[in-house]
């Protein structure tokens, strides 16, 4: 008895597809959690690394300007930087004195940036650049930890919205919470009376 080829239908060919692609993304999820926001950094209450739409860079920390502003080089061009939904206290302001726990912030960025190797993210809802020049950016470090969440969140920066709500907004104001709550770095009674 002669064999017939065995054909497949569009319904099976169908059903095969949804079967290989489910399980490619069950595959996925399970070595890769955090694209999918299943198991959330709790420190840092955002997802790590998530893929952003546009303007996803990788680059090293060459100078800390200030608190709120460094230096990068991605692909031998140097970018400064200005992280976006933060603002720490003025020091090199020249029109400014330098203000309360400016010197703190500076120095914690430094400790946890200089010369490391960085992420950075732009939001679609923001500008590229503001307007002295500087990238508008998140910055996110090798082992995921979103750096201006960080900030805000240990007391060396208070939460920043300029003209239009950014990404992590609600992330943010609430790691201020927290931050003024536990009399943190800049909302401490010891540093600055708890006022930012």
């Amino acid at each position: 008895m002669k064999k017939t080829p065995f054909k497949f239908s569009k319904r099976d060919t169908y059903k095969l597809i949804q079967v290989v692609v489910f399980g490619g993304l069950m595959l996925a999820m399970a070595f890769y959690p955090q694209v999918f926001n299943i198991e959330p950094d709790e420190k840092n209450s955002v997802p790590q690394f998530q893929q952003a739409s546009w303007g996803e860079e990788i680059g090293m920390v060459t100078k800390i300007v200030d608190g709120d502003t460094i230096d990068v080089d991605v692909n031998g061009e140097i970018k400064k930087l200005r992280l976006i939904g933060i603002n720490t206290p003025e020091t090199v302001d020249p029109r400014r004195p330098v203000e309360c726990f400016g010197k703190e912030a500076s120095a914690r960025a430094r400790e946890v940036l200089t010369g490391k190797k960085i992420r950075l993210q732009a939001d679609p809802t923001q500008q590229n650049v503001d307007k002295y020049g500087r990238y508008l950016r998140f910055v996110f470090l090798e082992d995921g930890t979103h750096f201006n969440l960080k900030m805000v969140q240990e007391g060396y920066a208070y939460e920043y919205t300029y003209d239009v709500p950014y990404q992590f907004q609600s992330e943010f104001k609430k790691a201020q919470a927290f931050a003024a709550a536990e009399g943190l770095g800049l909302w401490s009674k010891d540093t600055c009376g708890g006022q930012k």
